[in-house]
């Protein structure tokens, strides 16, 4: 894949990562105080934002819950790390469908009362996903790419 589209998807989900964490906002600059509405919107049309499921960073809350928040963190880590990695392409997709057993299974446990939320498991098994998640993602770019680029020889 075209390294600056790589690039580009990494700052992408660089950007989306930021935006999780309204604490950092304020680092960055007090005037964002303004995106916070639109911010958490955005943000809710991907989570469900139950307050006891955030994770507390500078003194706010998150605007995604535990899980969906290692999902990102994953997402942001293994797209980092593809920046230098080349994508293998014939992957299977029983990896992706392992990496789903632990989430599944903590939510499993969880909603049946064996055990009490813990935004550390519900984290860890997120950003499994996300990391396995993310590598199949650039697959499916890295082919459109290729396609792209056979129709613009024809």
């Amino acid at each position: 894949m075209n390294y600056k589209l790589k690039l580009l998807t990494f700052v992408i989900i660089l950007i989306w990562n930021i935006g999780i964490y309204p604490g950092f906002l304020f680092i960055i600059d007090s005037d964002l105080v303004l995106a916070l509405p639109f911010l958490n919107k955005a943000y809710s049309s991907v989570c469900h934002q139950q307050d006891f499921k955030l994770i507390e960073v500078l003194g706010f809350n998150s605007f995604v819950c535990s899980r969906c928040a290692g999902i990102y963190a994953g997402v942001l880590a293994v797209s980092f790390l593809l920046l230098f990695i080349r994508v293998k392409e014939n992957i299977n997709i029983k990896y992706l469908l392992l990496s789903a057993v632990p989430l599944t299974l903590d939510v499993i446990f969880y909603n049946s009362g064996i055990y009490n939320y813990s935004k550390l498991a519900a984290f860890l098994t997120g950003l499994f996903l996300g990391s396995a998640g993310i590598y199949y993602f650039y697959i499916g770019l890295e082919k459109l790419y290729i396609e792209q680029k056979i129709k613009e020889k024809f």
